[in-house]
C-alpha cells in the first residue's frame, strides 16, 4: 500500500501535472485554443450582451488546429465592435440587430459587414451593431427597445437567419434567457420574458484554462458525446432528419402555422413601436441550394418567403439575399462560409456590405 501511494504522489500525480501544464502551453501559444467573451445580463432590458469590465478582448478559433480566427473586442456598451458607441450623436445612425452572425466572433470584428458599412458610409452615417449568438427573431424584438432607448438609431436593421424562427416560438426555444413569443391562441400571442443569466463560478474557473477551452470550443468535446446519444435516439425512429440552413426542416415544416403567427406578431410590433424610423429586414439565403445549384428545390425558401409577406404587409423593407448571393456565385465561384464554420466568412461579410450599401445608397 505504501509502494502504491508512493508511486502516485512521486511519478502520477507530478506526470499528470507536467502533462497539463504542457497541454496548456500547446493550447495557449501553438495551437490557440477559442477564448470567448463573458456574457452580462442587463436586467434593465432582459438582454444578454458582454461584460465590458474584464476579457475586453480575444482570439476566438475554429478547428482542432485553430485554422479559423477571429480577434474580437468588447465595446464600452458590452458589444463585439473596433469602436466605442455614444448615446448623442452628430450624423445619422443605423443600428443593426441580429445573432451570431452579426456578434461575428469567428472573424475579425474591423472586417464584418456593420464595420464595412460602418467606413463606407461614415460621412453621413454611423453604423451600430447589437449581435448575440443564439437570439432568435423574438428576441431582436426585445433587443431593437433597448437600441432605441439608448441609441436612438435612424434606421433599424434586424439580420434574419433561418433559425429565428423556431426558436421565437417559447415551446420550442431551447434557451430561457431569451425572450420569446408564446401563441395564447390562434389570434393571440404574449411576449415571455427571459430568465436572468449568471455565470457560475466553476464555469468562469474552467474557461482560464486553454486546454478545457480547447475541449468545450474547438473539438466540442461534450457536443460530440451528445451526438452520440442523438445518434442512437435517431436510429430508434423511423424517419430520418432533414437538415439544411442550421435547421430541422420537416419540423419547421410542420409548424408553418405557428411560425406565421410568431413572425407576423413580431414584425407588427416592431413597426408599431418604430413608426418614425426606417425599418430594413435583411435575410440569409440557403447557401446550400446555391453550392448545389438546387434553390428551385430548396426547402427552407417557405421561410424568407413568410418573413417578406409580414414585413411588406406591415410596410418595411425586405432583402433577400439569394439573388445577391447566388449571381455573386455564378461569377466568382467562392463560397460565403469555411469549410468548418456554417456563418459567413469575411468574403461573405463583403458581399452583405455590398449588398446593403447599393441598396440604401440606389434607395
Amino acid at each position: 500500500m505504501k509502494t502504491v501511494l508512493k508511486n502516485i504522489f512521486y511519478i502520477t500525480l507530478p506526470t499528470l501535472a507536467f502533462t497539463f501544464l504542457l497541454l496548456e502551453a500547446i493550447f495557449r501559444w501553438i495551437i490557440p485554443s477559442s477564448n470567448q467573451p463573458d456574457y452580462f445580463f442587463d436586467r434593465q432590458y432582459g438582454i444578454l450582451k458582454f461584460n465590458n469590465y474584464h476579457n475586453q478582448n480575444g482570439l476566438y478559433t475554429i478547428g482542432k488546429f485553430a485554422e479559423q480566427r477571429g480577434h474580437w473586442s468588447i465595446n464600452n456598451a458590452g458589444w463585439n465592435s473596433p469602436y466605442d458607441y455614444k448615446s448623442s450623436k452628430s450624423k445619422k445612425r443605423i443600428a443593426i440587430i441580429g445573432d451570431s452572425y452579426i456578434e461575428a466572433l469567428m472573424i475579425d470584428n474591423t472586417n464584418t459587414y456593420p464595420s464595412i458599412l460602418n467606413k463606407r458610409l461614415v460621412k453621413d452615417y454611423e453604423v451600430y451593431s447589437f449581435g448575440i449568438s443564439g437570439a432568435p427573431l423574438s428576441q431582436y424584438l426585445n433587443m431593437s427597445r433597448y437600441v432605441v432607448k439608448e441609441f436612438n438609431p435612424d434606421i433599424l436593421i434586424f439580420n434574419i437567419i433561418h433559425n429565428d424562427f423556431d426558436e421565437s416560438l417559447r415551446k420550442y426555444s431551447e434557451s430561457p434567457f431569451f425572450s420569446t413569443i408564446d401563441l395564447i391562441t390562434d389570434t393571440t400571442a404574449i411576449e415571455v420574458p427571459p430568465k436572468a443569466y449568471t455565470t457560475s463560478t466553476l464555469r468562469s474557473t474552467l474557461k482560464k484554462s486553454a486546454f478545457i477551452r480547447y475541449l468545450l470550443f474547438n473539438v466540442h468535446a461534450l457536443a460530440t458525446l451528445n451526438a452520440f446519444s442523438l445518434e442512437a435516439k435517431e436510429k430508434s425512429n423511423t424517419l430520418p432528419v432533414t437538415v439544411n440552413a442550421n435547421i430541422n426542416v420537416s419540423q419547421s415544416q410542420k409548424r408553418v402555422k405557428e411560425i406565421t403567427y410568431a413572425v407576423t406578431y413580431a414584425c407588427k410590433t416592431i413597426k408599431k413601436e418604430n413608426s418614425n424610423k426606417r425599418i430594413i429586414f435583411v435575410m440569409d439565403a440557403s447557401r446550400s441550394d446555391i453550392y448545389t445549384n438546387t434553390l428551385e428545390k430548396c426547402n427552407v425558401c417557405f421561410l424568407n418567403a413568410i418573413m417578406k409577406k409580414a414585413v411588406l404587409e406591415n410596410e418595411m423593407e425586405f432583402i433577400d439575399l439569394t439573388g445577391h448571393f447566388y449571381s455573386t456565385w455564378i461569377k466568382e465561384h467562392k463560397p460565403f462560409n469555411s469549410a468548418i464554420d456554417f456563418h459567413w466568412n469575411e468574403y461573405g461579410h463583403k458581399i452583405v456590405a455590398d449588398t446593403l450599401y447599393e441598396y440604401l445608397i440606389r434607395n
